[in-house]
């Protein structure tokens, strides 16, 4: 069946704007589902959220796009609205069955008087997220990084760095032997997000690559992530991924 179907009313995605995928990200409902295609309620965002970047994007979309997509302040509910206009493709994320999916759509009718606009059914999901996160290849130092007792107690400090990682887990490069099953806790920053991501993992696999390493290759698997954490994992590589592509390195 089409991804679409699972986008019910209520469910909330997350919006970028059309042409920035780097830029901020906005908040749109699900008001309806249609045979046809999905009815959302315009993306916002809190009014003071990220001023700063803000600033720095306004200017860029004053003279591209066409006449720029302006974001309307909403003064009587505090909050900044994404101006979306038909033939408009923007970049959805969402988290459905405990699974976060990325998506393409395109916008069909923008409906002023009821502050909702018409998206055509997101099919391209049904052929790519469903099976798996994307990982992405990189080199991030954790500020902490420990293993968990039963009781979720630290009960030994390790040295790691994370070689790859994805809304579902990450691999590591450790000194240490850990034991497969074991759980770790990690602690580390994601490029352009002010808060640190802290969190479970377990243990799947514990080898060296060779005989002659002195490292160790350990896969781990997030642990119960709340939406809040995979959407910034996931909007994270996805992010990376969309530099590197302008950079034309993939």
């Amino acid at each position: 069946m089409p991804a679409y179907v699972d986008l019910r009313p209520g469910t909330r995605v997350k919006v970028s704007p059309p042409g920035d995928p780097l830029g901020p990200s906005y908040e749109a409902t699900v008001r309806s589902v249609m045979p046809n295609g999905v009815r959302l309620a315009m993306p916002w965002r809190d009014r003071g959220h990220d001023s700063g970047h803000d600033s720095g994007h306004d200017s860029g979309h004053d003279g591209g796009h066409d006449g720029g997509h302006d974001s309307g302040r909403d003064q009587g509910r505090g909050r900044e609205v994404l101006e979306v206009r038909p033939g408009d493709h923007l970049t959805m994320f969402t988290t459905l069955r405990g699974r976060v999916y990325r998506f393409g759509v395109d916008v069909r009718l923008s409906e002023a008087a009821t502050e909702t606009f018409v998206i055509d059914p997101p099919l391209e999901a049904e052929h790519s997220e469903r099976r798996q996160f994307y990982r992405l290849v990189t080199r991030i130092q954790p500020r902490r990084t420990a293993r968990l007792d039963d009781d979720g107690q630290e009960v030994q400090s390790v040295q790691s760095v994370i070689l790859d990682l994805s809304g579902g887990g990450a691999l590591l490069q450790m000194r240490d032997h850990v034991p497969v099953g074991s759980r770790l806790r990690l602690v580390f920053e994601l490029d352009g997000d002010p808060l640190e991501m802290d969190i479970g993992a377990l243990v799947l696999s514990s080898a060296r690559p060779d005989a002659r390493a002195q490292h160790y290759r350990v896969h781990c698997q997030f642990l119960e992530p709340n939406q809040s954490e995979i959407e910034r994992l996931v909007r994270f590589v996805y992010r990376q991924q969309a530099e590197l592509r302008r950079r034309g390195v993939m």
